[in-house]
C-alpha cells in the first residue's frame, strides 16, 4: 500500500511540474500572427507596459513582444585626425583655436551661425608640422551660439566645434 501511495505521489508531482512550464501567452484586446516566406509577424494591441531593466549580470524584460536590439543611427568608424583646443569658451571677445594633427593635412576652417549660415571662412591652409593656431575676433557678432567647422580638403574628415558668444 505504501509503494502504491508513493507511486501515485511521484506521478502527481511529475504531472504538477509539467503544468509549471512558462510559455509566452498574452491576453490582449486584439492581435494577429502572420507568416510568409520564412518571416513571421506578431502583433498585439493594448499592451500598456513594455520595459527592459538591466544590471551588470541580469536582464529583465516585461511585455509580451520584446524587440531585438537594432541600431538605425549613423555611426562614425573613423577617428578624428586632429585635436582641437578652443579657449576661452564661452567668450565675449576673442577665441583661440589650436589645431594639431598627427600628420600634415590641408584644412578648411569656417564659421557658421546657429541657422547654418556661413558667416566667414577663417582659414584655408596647410597644417605645418601638424599645427595651426587661429585667433577669431567674436566682438562684432551678436550673443549666441556659433559653430566652427573643420574640414579636411579631400572631404574625408569633418569636425564641428560649438562656441558660445556672450556680452
Amino acid at each position: 500500500m505504501k509503494s502504491l501511495l508513493l507511486t501515485i505521489a511521484i506521478s502527481l508531482t511529475a504531472l504538477y511540474s509539467f503544468g509549471q512550464s512558462l510559455s509566452p501567452t498574452v491576453i490582449s484586446s486584439s492581435g494577429a500572427f502572420h507568416t510568409a516566406g520564412g518571416y513571421s509577424l506578431s502583433q498585439t494591441v493594448g499592451e500598456t507596459v513594455i520595459e527592459t531593466l538591466s544590471s551588470s549580470d541580469l536582464i529583465l524584460t516585461q511585455g509580451f513582444h520584446q524587440p531585438e536590439k537594432l541600431s538605425v543611427g549613423i555611426s562614425s568608424n573613423s577617428l578624428s585626425i586632429w585635436d582641437v583646443n578652443v579657449f576661452p569658451n564661452p567668450t565675449s571677445n576673442s577665441v583661440f583655436l589650436e589645431i594639431s594633427a598627427s600628420s600634415d593635412v590641408d584644412i578648411n576652417v569656417e564659421l557658421f551661425d546657429v541657422l547654418g549660415k556661413k558667416i566667414k571662412p577663417l582659414q584655408n591652409g596647410h597644417l605645418i608640422n601638424g599645427q595651426m593656431k587661429i585667433t577669431l575676433d567674436m566682438s562684432p557678432f551678436a550673443s549666441g551660439v556659433y559653430f566652427v567647422r573643420l574640414t579636411e580638403s579631400n572631404g574625408n574628415s569633418t569636425e564641428t566645434i560649438r562656441i558660445q558668444k556672450i556680452d
